[in-house]
């Protein structure tokens, strides 16, 4: 019996021919037009120095053992101090190991499979974002930008030195490439002591040694969100109150037994626990700041963290456009960058002066010195639960939301050289974070050739 279905079947029972990996890689590999410089089809001819290198990885290849010393244009190394973010912390690119854990731009956890040794004596610039962020590197590092030249922006991956004096668009001082913010980081949800929005509220305005939280006195809905979120909350207006300053009294009877059983902890099981004493076991009574556990876990957490922050003591201007966090406490501000840079948000901090102000009846009152955390964000995504504020945000339908979500490069500047090093990460897309304002950088690219071969050819665990 002679059919097209009968030769198809028995043509599918032959074996694959057996290829190199360079044959494998020219035959079968396309490189995605969103991480590649030339997206399409693989040509070794293009990296004619990569052709024995991965032969020697075929199993027709006597070969045993392979040293393999990464060229210029295969991905590009970063200073050893660049800071990394990973699902457990922070780390540096000096102390990567194959097999920790970072993220993707997209958010989503990879792994690191390789390390370079550490270089030195090459040529490093330092790239300025338009955020305040730098990123130390070296020459044949590659970025992910869109490239502004024309009025349709061009994604394209490039080197640094390929950007190098080319950073604005003729004799303007319109910047050329950006590169997009990473998607929010996905992390599991965590068990976590005090809910996420009522650790912010307390965070943003009570008072540092107890249970008590300033706010307006406009503000009783607050107390409706906090009874939400399983605590008891009094609002009262206290005699000795100044202007429109009210009090909210979180109940100091919350119950924290069956959150110690859960962690083994059996002595503080036995007691329960109140509010003053849970902030105490975050180590945050006296000391304000966001704890390691509620930066790394969920998204949906860590935006109710930042919703309590901003109803207590953040604003949003008269257009709807910048949501801004003010406050004197720098662990305080940091950790909520932190926060909105893994939540998918360019976030700018600036230095806020002392100022001295007049009151009628002579009073002079003096503000301190301290920071604001300046962001654009939609109401798609609130930054706030109090209706009075949500009111203000504006859609993304009336905005630029790619504006925001876009970070420009400012200035390439040359630099002293300095020690630097690659990875190689899983991620599709050969993209990871890097720096305190999780950016987005490429990886090596060679081995993926191989890693396609196997899973193809020989696939095993």
């Amino acid at each position: 019996m002679d059919s097209p279905y009968c030769s198809g079947f028995f043509s599918g029972l032959k074996p694959d021919t057996r290829l190199t990996v360079s044959e494998w890689a020219d035959e079968h590999r396309i490189l995605p037009t969103k991480s590649a410089k030339e997206a399409g089809r693989w040509r070794t001819t293009r990296t004619p120095y990569l052709k024995e290198i991965m032969d020697c990885l075929s199993p027709s290849s006597a070969v045993e053992r392979i040293a393999f010393m990464k060229g210029a244009q295969v991905g590009g190394p970063l200073a050893l101090d660049t800071p990394i973010p990973t699902v457990d912390g922070w780390t540096t690119m000096g102390q990567m190991e194959v097999g920790d854990w970072l993220f993707d731009e997209q958010g989503k956890p990879c792994r690191v499979q390789g390390v370079s040794p550490v270089f030195t004596g090459r040529e490093c610039f330092t790239l300025h974002f338009d955020d305040g962020e730098t990123v130390t590197c070296d020459g044949s590092h590659r970025w992910p930008v869109w490239d502004f030249t024309n009025d349709q922006p061009v994604q394209k991956t490039l080197t640094t030195e390929q950007m190098l004096g080319r950073t604005f668009i003729g004799n303007s001082r319109r910047r050329r490439y950006a590169i997009d913010v990473c998607q929010p980081v996905e992390l599991p949800e965590r068990d976590l002591l005090i809910h996420p929005y009522v650790l912010g509220v307390w965070l943003g305005d009570g008072n540092s040694t107890m249970n008590h939280i300033s706010v307006d006195e406009s503000d009783t809905e607050l107390t409706e969100h906090l009874k939400d979120c399983g605590v008891e909350a009094v609002f009262r207006l206290p005699a000795w109150r100044k202007g429109r300053c009210a009090n909210i009294v979180i109940d100091p009877t919350i119950r924290l037994k069956s959150f110690f059983e859960n962690k083994g902890d059996v002595n503080l099981a036995r007691h329960g626990s109140d509010f003053t004493q849970a902030l105490r076991y975050l180590d945050v009574l006296g000391n304000k700041h966001i704890p390691e556990d509620y930066l790394r876990s969920s998204r949906a957490q860590r935006l109710a963290l930042i919703q309590g922050l901003m109803d207590s003591d953040g604003s949003i201007d008269v257009d709807g456009k910048r949501c801004e966090f003010s406050n004197i406490n720098r662990k305080l501000v940091d950790g909520m960058s932190e926060i909105l840079e893994s939540l998918g948000y360019k976030v700018s901090i600036y230095d806020r002066p002392s100022r001295t102000k007049a009151y009628p009846n002579g009073n002079v009152y003096t503000c301190q010195p301290g920071w604001r955390v300046s962001w654009t964000a939609y109401v798609e995504e609130p930054m706030f639960r109090l209706t009075r504020k949500v009111a203000r945000m504006r859609s993304s339908s009336e905005g630029r939301p790619t504006q925001a979500k876009r970070r420009r490069i400012e200035a390439i500047e040359p630099v002293a050289s300095v020690p630097v090093r690659c990875i190689e990460v899983s991620s599709p897309s050969h993209l990871y974070l890097c720096g305190k304002g999780w950016i987005p950088t490429h990886n090596t690219e060679c081995g993926n050739n191989w890693l396609g071969y196997v899973v193809h050819h020989t696939p095993a665990p």
